[in-house]
């Protein structure tokens, strides 16, 4: 079967995360978004949960993220590593594949870099261009969760940063 008649075409860009995207992570005010994250169960079967931009940032535009210390996902990644996210935007449709590294544990938050093995470029083929995506998937939050998130992010940032000694 042709592209056009399959749908939508991803087609793999690398393994370096596209300028687009790494302009949304370096934002100091993220989107409020929440982005699928993908990793592997027990039974091998797909496990989805969902992360906000806010607790996703760069480290030396290397992919960070966390997410709640007793998740079924944190124990997911930490068994079997391969994950994806699905960064889904009216500009650009991404799916980031690669293997978590958890890098520590804070009182409720455990931290994982991911070592980016591949991105997918998601786009519509001809006949699907009259229909677009008008925006991916948005939450509402309380400002004190927020403001959280965004401490979080900006003292795992900063720890990483400071040489290695």
């Amino acid at each position: 079967m042709d592209a056009d008649r399959m749908g939508s075409v991803s087609r793999n860009i690398g393994s370096q995360l596209p300028l687009d995207l790494l302009s949304e992570l370096s934002k100091e005010s993220p989107r409020p978004s929440a982005i699928p994250l993908i990793s592997v169960d027990q039974d091998g079967l797909p496990h989805v949960a969902l992360v906000s931009y806010f607790e996703l940032f760069l480290v030396r535009r290397r992919l960070h993220f966390f997410i709640h210390r007793s998740s079924r996902t944190t124990k997911f990644l930490r068994t079997r590593r391969s994950c994806t996210l699905a960064f889904m935007h009216m500009d650009y449709v991404y799916y980031v594949k690669g293997w978590a590294r958890w890098l520590h544990d804070s009182e409720q938050r455990s931290v994982f870099r991911l070592q980016v093995e591949s991105v997918m470029q998601d786009f519509p083929t001809v006949d699907e261009r009259s229909v677009s995506l008008k925006h991916g998937i948005r939450f509402e939050g309380e400002e004190a969760d927020i403001h959280e998130r965004i401490k979080i992010r900006e003292m795992v940032r900063s720890q990483s940063m400071k040489p290695a000694g």
